[in-house]
């Protein structure tokens, strides 16, 4: 067992079960997801058994996928996983979880850092601890909440989109979003999509520096000619994607326009 307190997590989280987007206070809200976040994490620590985790939070809804979905790549020991006694580390996962569906998406971590990792700047290239700070479903639909809730993030981030059809996409960060009325951001920033081949990223141009434009009213990465590579509206449940100069990509979505879905923005270091 692990020296965190699942027994006292377990039921700090029974407490705040009820807070969902548009129930309870902001901070109820952060505190929900920080509580569900650790014990998330604790599924990939070795030696902590799967049961004992459900037991002591009497498998609440959110956890239960986690447990139940790809057995062979989580290795988590314990008789929910199937008796498996390998010790090694579970991949972590992106979590989307649509209420009106009862349907959870997941977008394995694991894959993608080592997809991303030849793009990312080499001092992020062995990064290991990924934080989630921002997510449409536990936080609501409000881009102030976005802002306030990354803000003390000091290092890069990433950007992950799931739109009405099912197409994950998004953008890596060298700094976290803040409001504003200029451009921002370097030549690490690249967008990126996941396709039936892998996850594919583009890169800065050079042709110009309209990295990163994040005002009150709408997010933007990537311009120039009147375009941008990836846009989301102020209520963050429409955007569009398409190419543009600052990263020469390939529209993001299946189509131009498209409804958000899900929205999360994860900061990660080594």
């Amino acid at each position: 067992m692990t020296d965190i307190n699942l027994h006292a997590l377990g039921e700090e989280y029974q407490q705040l079960r009820h807070v969902t987007a548009g129930k309870g206070s902001d901070e109820q809200q952060e505190k929900k997801y920080l509580v569900l976040n650790t014990i998330v994490e604790q599924l990939g620590l070795p030696g902590t058994p799967a049961a004992d985790i459900l037991s002591t939070l009497g498998k609440p809804d959110e956890l239960v996928p986690l447990l139940q979905h790809d057995a062979s790549a989580m290795m988590m020991p314990g008789p929910v996983m199937g008796g498996s006694s390998t010790a090694a580390r579970p991949p972590y996962y992106f979590v989307y979880y649509n209420k009106g569906k009862h349907d959870y998406f997941y977008f394995k971590i694991d894959s993608v850092k080592e997809t991303l990792r030849p793009f990312l700047p080499q001092r992020y290239r062995l990064a290991t601890r990924w934080s989630l700070l921002y997510s449409l479903d536990q936080h609501g639909i409000s881009l102030t909440t976005l802002y306030r809730l990354v803000k003390n993030n000091k290092g890069p981030c990433l950007l992950a989109i799931k739109d009405a059809d099912d197409q994950v996409f998004g953008a890596f960060l060298n700094e976290s979003l803040k409001p504003g009325t200029h451009y921002y951001g370097t030549g690490e920033c690249f967008l990126w999509r996941n396709t039936t081949n892998g996850l594919k990223a583009y890169a800065w141009t050079g042709m110009n520096e309209y990295m990163i434009l994040s005002e009150h009213e709408f997010i933007a990465i990537g311009g120039g000619d009147g375009k941008f590579g990836l846009w989301i509206n102020g209520d963050l449940d429409k955007g569009y994607s398409t190419s543009c100069p600052t990263f020469n990509n390939e529209p993001l979505a299946g189509q131009p326009e498209f409804n958000c879905i899900e929205l999360e923005i994860w900061g990660f270091r080594i």
